[in-house]
């Protein structure tokens, strides 16, 4: 039969066994396979019509490539990517593959492709038995075994502990504050509650001192908290206690200096200085003082300033009956000790306290500071300081001596101190005060001696001056207070209060100008005498 009445296109290649090309009862399904029901096409599209020639193609040449030798023979073909047959096999082996025909039909397990080699080409027959179920059945798995482990987490969880069986307790947050707890000994028969403010308003509630922010290092930020521990009952009192965290033990160090000068100066409150405390085996560094509110409420606040490493606490115990400072102290104790190892500081040991000067200031060492001064009219009234250069006084016109230069000082500095904001003040009330240095404790001493005797006889040698002698200054070993008025006109007397003591190599001299309607009583001239005579011990 010739090319133009055979009904199926002409093959490339003469078939690999038997038959002819153009053999009319061989059909193109014999090759590809049985057709699948419901496709689209039964026919496939006519395979490439190839040149003819004598001898075959090989694999993997040109028909237009040179003649190769009788004896040559073709490799193995090698497999392409979209092959379904595996690596290696050589033409005529079968492989069962899984079959998707048009319309994306999966011919179940039990229909089976052959797939042939037929010289270099390949057909495929039915569907593979091995099914890829791993792929199907992972995820199911894995959704099961998750609601299982969740559902067992759960009930063991919630099932409540049998018996005998230990319950774990929470670990317990650590303050670095008082708790309530901790101050039952500070005041018998007394509870009390806490409320913490992490971002205080430091311009109120702990006396004597200033916000951290006008230190020279100031502390970390943020780092600035406070607590409050009221008394719930027994007499109102409370306890405020604040933590200040620096980046260096130096600088901690530093501002522990500053909030000491505070302390000992008490210039941020119109509070009067009564005394100081020696605080011992509790921290670093300790110091603590009491102030007098001086209102109508003379409210007692026991300060007390501890560092430990890094950080400081700040602690002020406010009542009308001052609360115990040995048993403040102690109960202080546990927060340091909490805060101790953190800080890197000291921790506490057997907290002591003893009744001390009060604190060094540093505006005026060795002179009065604006907190050992006295208000007249309670509620009313800032003491302010200044230093006078050169000296320039004249006292009460009774002491008999150049007060500018006595006889053997070696050195003297001035301090004038007026009170301000008290509408009942008389005009310009205020003191001055010197301090003297001799070279020797006698030399201090006959300073002292000297203007008491002459100020005493002053009603003998002036007829304008009247003298009122009053007590002795305790503690000195020369020295006393005198009421001195002189009369200037016959409607006019001014009035001076002037004291003179000697302490060592130091003498005090202060002289007042009150009025006979406004002034302070005996025993606080007195009382800032002995203050003014602690503070030349004070002196480098």
């Amino acid at each position: 039969m010739s090319d133009a009445e055979t009904p199926l296109p002409r093959r490339g290649l003469p078939p690999s066994q038997g038959g002819s090309a153009a053999d009319p009862a061989r059909r193109w399904a014999d090759v590809v396979g049985p057709a699948v029901e419901g496709s689209p096409d039964q026919v496939p599209p006519p395979l490439p019509v190839l040149p003819s020639t004598s001898r075959g193609a090989s694999a993997g040449r040109r028909f237009s490539a040179d003649d190769l030798p009788d004896d040559w023979e073709p490799a193995a073909p090698r497999r392409s990517a979209s092959s379904p047959t595996r690596f290696g096999m050589s033409p005529g082996e079968t492989q069962t593959v899984p079959r998707v025909g048009a319309g994306r039909y999966v011919a179940s397990p039990s229909e089976t492709q052959m797939v042939t080699r037929i010289g270099h080409a390949t057909r495929v027959a039915g569907p593979s038995p091995r099914e890829p179920w791993l792929r199907r059945w992972l995820w199911p798995i894995v959704a099961v075994a998750v609601v299982t482990a969740l559902v067992l987490a759960g009930f063991l969880l919630t099932r409540p502990p049998s018996a005998g069986q230990a319950v774990p307790s929470p670990t317990p947050t650590l303050s670095p504050f008082s708790e309530p707890a901790e101050l039952d000994g500070v005041r018998a028969a007394t509870t009390w509650a806490a409320t913490t403010d992490a971002s205080p308003d430091e311009t109120r509630g702990i006396r004597c001192v200033r916000p951290s922010t006008e230190l020279s290092i100031p502390p970390v930020a943020g780092s600035v908290h406070r607590r409050s521990l009221s008394a719930t009952s027994g007499e109102p009192a409370t306890i405020v206690q604040q933590l200040e965290t620096y980046q260096t033990a130096e600088a901690a160090t530093r501002a522990f200096s500053e909030r000491s000068v505070q302390l000992g100066s008490c210039a941020a409150t119109p509070d009067h200085l009564a005394k100081g405390f020696v605080v011992t085996g509790l921290a670093d560094q300790s110091v603590a003082a009491e102030a007098v509110v001086q209102d109508a409420s003379g409210a007692v606040h026991r300060i007390m300033i501890t560092r430990t490493g890094t950080t400081l606490l700040l602690v002020d115990a406010t009542a009308q009956t001052p609360l115990l400072m040995d048993a403040l102290a102690r109960a202080v104790a546990p927060a340091l000790t909490r805060l101790c190892g953190s800080t890197h500081g000291t921790c506490p040991t057997n907290p002591t306290v003893t009744l001390s000067s009060v604190p060094p200031p540093g505006d005026f060492p060795g002179s009065l500071a604006t907190g050992d001064l006295f208000r007249v009219t309670p509620g009313a009234g800032s003491w302010v300081g200044a230093q006078i250069k050169p000296l320039k006084l004249v006292g009460s016109e009774c002491e008999g001596v150049d007060l500018t230069a006595p006889a053997g000082v070696a050195a003297a500095q001035q301090h004038a101190y007026v009170l301000t904001d008290d509408p009942k003040a008389s005009a310009h009330f205020g003191l001055d005060e010197v301090v003297y240095a001799f070279a020797t404790d006698a030399d201090a001493k006959a300073f002292s001696d000297t203007v008491v005797a002459n100020v005493t006889n002053c009603a003998k040698t002036k007829q304008t001056a009247s003298v009122t002698a009053l007590a002795k200054v305790a503690g000195a070993a020369s020295g006393q207070l005198f009421t001195v008025d002189q009369r200037k006109t016959v409607d006019t007397v001014a009035r001076s209060r002037v004291v003179v003591a000697a302490q060592g190599v130091h003498a005090i001299y202060i002289a007042a100008n009150p009025t006979s309607d406004y002034d302070l009583p005996d025993a606080s001239w007195l009382a800032i005498a002995e203050r003014a005579l602690a503070r030349t011990a004070q002196l480098p």
